[in-house]
């Protein structure tokens, strides 16, 4: 028997009538008689047992429709059973009353089926209190009633004469019909709800759906673990600032706020509900930072189990000089073979930008690229990190044994920075690995294959290592099937100005300040600098002069004072042998110290053999510099000067005393 969709209505005859007619059509459906108050308490039993839909009849119809929720379909009259009800009634009186809940007496035809034959009708639907109306129908002259049933015998009960409307075969099909369309719909709906919130409790979020009110109409399992009670129905207000529920049902977004929720901090978002353009209320989620954090780390731990990602191309490569375009255009030609490159530069030039680069311009540019820089590890952590080691191979050792770099950079780009700085032995192991293209790893007799491409850098010339016998000669011509040369800075100058442009841009962003102006001459300090550390220092310099800019422009005076502390930590540090620069082909370098730091650069270096000042000492200085040329600029007007160096006239009066300048 199906149980979701049942019959209930008023009265004995209709109940025997359209059992007969569902029997004849072979339709199993449960079939009840029930009316008023009775009918409700009944449907109410029913809906719990799993009733979705109930098709009802006159007035219990419309009460069960006040009372639930779920749909309540009507066997409605159609005009053909009126029609066959007024031709009854005619043959006894043309003084005839319709009364009842049927929608059918507002039908049109009705009027005119009156008018033709001369009847005075009148219509009562919805009557409240059944007898009396009858009672005052009977006074104005009425003496028949077309009704139900029920109506009809409370009729007769007070002298009115009563034809009762029959219900027809369409109209119950109908009804059926619109019962099971509903259900269908009803199903669907709900299959729909279990869905989304099936979806809701799956998420790691706290979501609340809430009135214009503020009161909590729905919330997912995580909000209810957040907030540590069951919260349908409660106030949202009891929960987060009163402020910001008022902003976002005020139609404003939130995002990410941070608010205390139980003693934690969480990150709260929101967002209005609108019908029509109108705010009817709002949708919040909610997470804990500590979750936050936790899925961060969760996220980098997978990225580096995975492999590491080359971030750069060459569009990174900032320079338009003839020197940084010709190598950019080698690297692209290296970049679509498949042979190993190595790549020569001074510190600081961007041997690894360039190694990324040509990576992402390779047929492997969606597989791994995995670097490691050969000089920061010492031998035997350097042979494991290459190639890995199974467990229990030597003490200290992961108790699962781990994946060397050559494994994870499998299909993918190995880069080996600082290649010189290697041990002969793992240079020998380096050098089969290259040969062969297959892997052991420490502690384990497994061969594995790899298919990597390898790219290697270094700052010295590997044919005086090779002469030295600290390189391996066969190695060395493994390496170099192609060689890059990096062009140092001094080459370069041309670019200076779209680099720093470029890191006045990045480090203003990240510390999220205004970008300085650069002063007209702010440049030629650098244009005139020599650069031991290449890209990188220059990099150094523009982020000390952002984070001393004081007044949104740095002049040349400050550039001054960057370089001269620079070039005194450069000065200072040489006392170790200096790192040859690399300029034209492989093995023609600059090895000396003076190189580097031409005569041309006195003027930002002090002597080695003198103490440096410290940096306070220094910046002390250039004030001082700064204050008296701006005077002596402005005549010995110190208001003016005051002015011009963007200070009050006190400030520059007590400058002046320092200096003893001021009596």
């Amino acid at each position: 028997m199906i149980n979701d969709i049942i019959m209930l209505l008023p009265n004995e005859a209709n109940t025997y009538y359209i059992k007969q007619i569902l029997q004849q059509q072979n339709i199993n459906i449960p079939v009840y008689e029930s009316f008023g108050e009775e009918a409700v308490a009944f449907a109410g039993q029913q809906i719990k047992q799993g009733a979705k839909v109930i098709i009802s009849r006159g007035s219990t119809a419309h009460l069960l429709q006040e009372i639930f929720t779920i749909p309540i379909v009507e066997i409605r009259y159609t005009f053909y059973e009126f029609s066959v009800a007024m031709k009854k009634a005619v043959k006894i009186s043309r003084r005839i009353g319709l009364v009842g809940y049927n929608a059918a007496f507002d039908q049109p035809e009705l009027s005119s089926f009156f008018r033709l034959e001369q009847m005075e009708v009148r219509i009562i639907k919805d009557p409240i209190q059944t007898k009396q109306v009858l009672t005052e129908l009977k006074n104005m002259g009425i003496e028949l009633i077309i009704s139900g049933q029920k109506i009809g015998r409370i009729a007769k009960s007070i002298g009115l004469e009563s034809v009762t409307i029959r219900v027809n075969t369409k109209n119950v099909l109908d009804a059926l019909q619109d019962a099971q369309y509903l259900r269908n719909l009803e199903t669907e709906k709900q299959k729909q709800f279990e869905s989304i919130s099936a979806l809701l409790d799956s998420t790691q979020e706290g979501i609340l759906s809430i009135d214009k009110q503020g009161m909590i109409l729905s919330s997912n399992r995580i909000s209810q673990e957040i907030m540590g009670v069951r919260i349908p129905h409660a106030s949202v207000y009891d929960y987060f600032p009163r402020s910001l529920i008022k902003q976002i049902l005020s139609g404003m977004p939130l995002y990410n706020e941070v608010v205390s929720l139980n003693r934690e901090n969480v990150l709260f978002s929101g967002i209005a509900t609108l019908l029509d353009d109108v705010v009817t209320g709002a949708v919040l989620t909610f997470q804990p930072a500590s979750d936050i954090r936790r899925k961060e780390y969760e996220l980098q731990k997978k990225a580096r189990a995975k492999g590491h990602i080359a971030k750069n191309t060459f569009n990174h490569i900032i320079g338009k000089s003839p020197a940084l375009m010709e190598a950019k255009a080698q690297a692209l030609l290296f970049a679509v073979t498949e042979s190993s490159v190595l790549i020569y530069g001074p510190t600081g030039t961007g041997k690894e930008l360039f190694a990324q680069g040509i990576h992402n311009a390779s047929p492997r540019k969606h597989k791994p690229f995995v670097a490691i820089n050969c000089a920061a590890l010492p031998e035997s952590v350097l042979e494991s990190e290459l190639f890995g080691y199974v467990k229990g191979a030597f003490t200290g050792a992961r108790p699962e044994g781990k994946i060397g770099i050559f494994e994870q950079a499998h299909t993918g780009t190995i880069f080996l920075d600082e290649i010189s700085e290697i041990s002969p032995a793992v240079q020998a192991r380096l050098l089969r690995v290259i040969q062969e293209r297959e892997i052991t790893r420490i502690g384990d007799d497994k061969i594995i294959p790899v298919d990597v491409r390898i790219i290697a850098s270094t700052n010295r010339n590997l044919l005086d290592e090779i002469e030295n016998k600290s390189f391996r000669e066969d190695l060395y011509y493994r390496l170099s099937v192609l060689n890059l040369n990096i062009p140092p800075l001094n080459s370069r100058k041309e670019d200076i100005p779209l680099l720093v442009e470029y890191f006045l841009s990045y480090f203003s962003q990240n510390s999220d300040r205004p970008q300085p102006v650069l002063a007209p001459d702010a440049l030629l300090p650098l244009q005139n600098f020599t650069w031991p550390g290449n890209i990188r220092q220059l990099r150094n310099i523009v982020e000390c002069a952002v984070a001393l800019c004081q007044h949104g422009e740095i002049t040349r005076q400050l550039m001054e004072t960057v370089l001269k502390i620079s070039g005194q930590m450069m000065t200072k540090s040489r006392s170790a042998p200096a790192v040859p620069s690399c300029s034209g082909t492989a093995g023609s370098f600059v090895s000396s110290a003076e190189a580097e730091f031409p005569a041309s650069s006195s003027a930002y270096f002090s002597s080695r053999s003198s103490t440096p000042p410290t940096f306070y000492q220094s910046m002390a200085e250039a004030e001082r510099e700064k204050t008296f040329s701006v005077l002596a600029a402005c005549k010995g007007n110190k208001t003016m000067a005051a002015k011009e160096l963007g200070i009050g006239y006190t400030t520059l009066w007590r400058r002046l005393k320092k200096y003893g300048m001021q009596s």
